[in-house]
C-alpha cells in the first residue's frame, strides 16, 4: 500500500538515510526514499489521502470501485460484502483496473517552521482528511500531545497545516467551504473587497452555538444582531480589513475561521507540571485571512468566551493569543489583547478585543482549595448536634420561668437561641441537598435568613444593654422588644427577598453547596453581617465606659454600686463573647473562602459548631438565677 505511493521531488530530502553496510572503515552512502513506508509518522494519512484521490479521479470510469475505495477500505484492506463470486471477481478486477493511477500527494514536513514541504490542495478529499486528523488528535492522551508539543511542536504544527489547507481548498459556488466534526469546526469564505461598505456595516462576525458535547457550525452572525446565549464562542472582524486587503494590492480575499472544543492542541510550557493555577478555560476560535500574516488592524478584532468550568473559584480572565514562536515551543501571550468585560447577561460571557488575528482564547485563575478531610465533616456533625440540644435546654429554661418570661433581656436572648437554632438545623439538612434545585434554593435562602437574623438579634441584645446601663434615665421604649421583632425577624426577609429577586440560582454554590455564590456573598452576607458587628463594638465600648464610672456619678450605696456593676459586667461579657464567638466565626468563614489555610478552614468548623454549647454556658451554666430555677424544677420531679 505504502510503496505505491510517490514522495514529491521536494520532499525526497527529508527522507534521507545512510547506509555503509557494516563496513566502518568507508564513508557513508547516502539514499533517499522515493516511496511511503510504513515508518514515516505521515505515511497512514498519505496513505488513505492518495487512496481517496485516486478514487475521486476514476470514479467516471470506475464508479463502483471508486465507491468502495472510499467507504469499505482501510489501508491495504478492502471489505465489502456481494452475494455471488461472480460479483466479488467483477469488483476485484474492477478496483484493480482504477487503481494504478498514482495521484499528487502532500506530504507534511515537521521540521521548517516555514512548513516549506507542505504542498497544500484545493481538493476537498484531501482537506475531509486532514480535518479528521485532527478531530482524533482530540482523542489522543494529553500527556502524549505535551510531549509531542516540546518535541517538535507537532499539535500546532498540524493546526498551521490545517489553516494553510483551509487558504487553498476549493470553495463551491457560494463561495464557502465548511465542515464540523465533534471537536472541530471550520469555514473559509471568499470576500470582493467591494461586496460591503463600511457605512453599511462595521464588523464581520462569526459565532458557533455549541453544547457541552460537541462544538456547532460556524455561522455568520448579522450585523448588530446579539450574539445568541448558546454561543459559546464569537469573533467579530472590522470592516477596516478591506482596506487593509487594499493596501496589500488584493482584489478579493478568505476569511478563514477554525473553532476547536479546547485547548488540547495548544500546550504550553507553562502548564506541562500545573505548577500554575492560571490556565485555558474556553473553547479556542482562530480567524485568518491568507496573505494577510500577523497584520497590526487599527481597530480591534472582538471576541467573546463561555468559560468552560463556571464556578467561584475560577476568576481573574485574561485574554490571550497563540504565539507559534513564543519560547521556540509556542504558548500562549496576551500581547495586545486586552480584557474588556464580563457580559451582566448572566452567562459570564468574557469579552476580549485583540488587536491582530490568530488563534484566541482566554486564560483564568483556578484556585486551588483543599478540601478537609472527612473528620471535619464528623466534627460539624457531632458539634452542631450538641449546639442544638444546649439551645433547646436554654430555650425550654428561658420559657419555663414566669419571670424570665417577663424579662426584657430573657426574651431577646431566647430570640437569639431559636434564630441559631434554625440556622443549624437547616444547615444539617440542607447544606449539600443539590440534588434537587428548588430544594437547594430555599435552603440556601433559610440559611441566610438565619444567619442575618441571629446577627441582627445580637444587635437587639446590645442595643437594649445600651438602655439598661448606659442611658438608665428615660430608658423606657414603648414596645422594644415588638421593634426588635420587626428589625431582626423582618429586615433579613427583605434581604434574602432582593438576594434572590436579583439572581435565585445564586443560592445553589457551583452545583456543591446550597449557600450564596461568592459574588452575592459580598453584599448580601459580608455588608450586613459587618456593619451590626461594628455597630455592637461602640455599643460595648460604651457600656464599658458607663460601668467604670457607675458610683462616681450616682448617690446610691457602694453596695448597690457593686452589684450593679457586677450584673452589668455579667451583661457585658455575655454581650462581648457572644458577638465575638459569632464574628470572629464568619469573619474566618470568610478568609475561608478565599485562599485560606487549612488552619482556618479548621477554625471556622470547630467554632462555628459550638456556638449553641458556648451560648448555653454563657446563658445559663454562669448564671446563679437559670442555677437556682433548675434546682427547683428538680425538686418538683418525682
Amino acid at each position: 500500500m505504502y510503496h505505491r505511493v510517490a514522495i514529491l521531488e521536494r520532499d525526497q530530502k527529508d527522507h534521507r538515510y545512510l547506509w555503509r553496510n557494516l563496513e566502518i572503515n568507508r564513508a557513508h552512502d547516502v539514499y533517499i526514499k522515493l516511496r511511503l513506508t510504513f515508518g514515516d509518522k505521515p505515511a497512514p494519512i498519505m496513505a488513505q489521502t492518495a487512496l481517496r484521490l485516486t478514487a475521486r479521479e476514476n470514479e467516471i470510469e470506475y464508479p463502483e470501485a471508486a465507491t468502495i475505495l472510499k467507504r469499505d477500505t482501510y489501508m491495504d484492506d478492502i471489505c465489502p460484502s456481494v452475494r455471488t463470486k461472480e460479483e466479488a471477481r467483477y469488483v476485484s478486477s474492477d478496483v484493480s483496473d482504477s487503481n494504478p493511477v498514482t495521484p499528487n500527494i502532500l506530504l507534511m514536513g515537521t521540521r521548517d517552521p516555514a512548513l516549506p514541504s507542505v504542498a497544500f490542495s484545493p481538493n476537498e478529499e484531501v482537506t475531509e482528511s486532514i480535518v479528521m486528523v485532527v478531530e482524533n488528535l482530540f482523542s489522543v492522551d494529553e500527556n502524549i500531545l505535551i510531549q509531542s508539543q516540546m518535541e517538535n511542536q507537532a499539535p500546532t504544527r498540524i493546526v498551521e497545516v490545517l489553516e494553510g489547507q483551509l487558504s487553498n481548498v476549493e470553495l463551491n459556488d457560494e463561495g464557502i467551504y465548511e465542515e464540523t466534526a465533534p471537536n472541530l469546526a471550520v469555514q473559509a469564505q471568499r470576500f470582493d473587497v467591494n461586496q460591503f461598505s463600511q457605512e453599511d456595516i462595521t464588523y464581520l462576525s462569526y459565532i458557533s452555538e455549541s453544547d457541552e458535547n460537541r462544538v456547532g457550525n460556524i455561522e455568520v452572525l448579522e450585523d448588530r444582531e446579539e450574539i445568541p446565549d448558546a454561543a459559546n464562542v464569537s469573533i467579530a472582524l472590522p470592516v477596516s480589513i478591506f482596506d487593509v486587503v487594499k493596501k496589500n494590492n488584493m482584489t478579493d480575499f478568505r476569511i478563514v475561521v477554525v473553532v476547536y472544543s479546547g485547548s488540547k492542541l495548544f500546550q504550553s510550557a507553562l502548564f506541562v507540571n500545573n505548577s500554575l493555577s492560571r490556565r485555558p478555560n474556553s473553547q479556542v476560535i482562530s480567524l485568518s485571512v491568507p496573505g494577510l500574516d500577523r497584520v497590526e488592524l487599527q481597530e480591534p478584532v472582538v471576541t467573546t468566551f463561555i468559560p468552560l468550568k463556571i464556578n467561584d473559584s475560577i476568576i481573574n480572565t485574561m485574554c490571550v493569543f497563540w504565539d507559534f514562536e513564543l519560547d521556540g515551543a509556542g504558548g500562549w501571550s496576551s500581547e495586545g489583547c486586552t480584557f474588556v468585560n464580563e457580559s451582566a447577561d448572566g452567562r459570564d460571557r468574557q469579552y476580549c478585543e485583540c488587536s491582530h488575528l490568530t488563534n484566541f482564547a482566554i486564560l483564568m485563575d483556578f484556585k486551588r482549595v483543599d478540601p478537609l478531610p472527612p473528620s471535619a465533616t464528623i466534627v460539624t456533625t457531632v458539634g452542631l448536634s450538641i449546639s442544638i440540644l444546649c439551645l433547646c435546654l436554654t430555650v425550654l429554661t428561658l420559657v419555663t420561668s414566669r419571670n424570665f418570661r417577663r424579662s426584657e433581656p430573657r426574651k431577646i436572648q431566647c430570640q437569639l437561641c431559636l434564630s441559631l437554632l434554625g440556622l443549624y438545623i437547616v444547615f444539617l439538612a440542607g447544606i449539600d441537598q443539590t440534588d434537587s434545585r428548588e430544594g437547594c434554593i430555599v435552603s440556601g435562602a433559610l440559611l441566610h435568613y438565619f444567619l442575618l437574623s441571629s446577627v441582627f438579634w445580637m444587635s437587639v441584645q446590645a442595643v437594649n444593654m445600651y438602655y439598661l446601663l448606659v442611658k438608665v434615665f428615660d430608658a423606657y421604649v414603648l414596645h422594644f422588644f415588638l421593634k426588635g421583632c420587626l428589625f431582626a425577624w423582618g429586615l433579613p426577609v427583605v434581604i434574602v427577598l432582593v438576594s434572590a429577586f436579583i439572581d435565585i440560582d445564586s443560592y445553589i454554590d457551583s452545583k456543591i453547596h446550597c449557600f450564596l455564590t461568592l459574588k452575592r456573598m459580598y453584599y448580601a452576607v459580608a455588608i450586613p453581617v459587618a456593619l451590626p458587628l461594628l455597630f455592637n463594638t461602640l455599643i460595648f465600648i460604651m457600656v464599658l465606659h458607663s460601668l467604670s464610672l457607675r458610683g462616681k456619678t450616682t448617690n446610691d450605696s457602694p453596695l448597690k454600686n457593686q452589684k450593679k456593676r457586677n450584673n452589668g459586667m455579667k451583661m457585658l461579657q455575655n454581650g462581648v463573647s457572644i458577638t465575638l464567638l459569632l464574628g470572629l466565626t464568619w469573619i474566618i468563614g470568610f478568609f475561608a473562602i478565599g485562599d485560606a489555610a487549612v488552619i482556618m478552614l479548621w477554625l471556622f468548623c470547630i467554632l462555628n459548631s459550638f456556638q449553641g454549647f458556648l451560648i448555653f454556658i454563657m446563658y445559663c451554666v454562669r448564671n446563679k438565677d437559670v442555677r437556682t430555677q433548675w434546682c427547683k424544677m428538680l425538686r418538683i420531679l418525682p
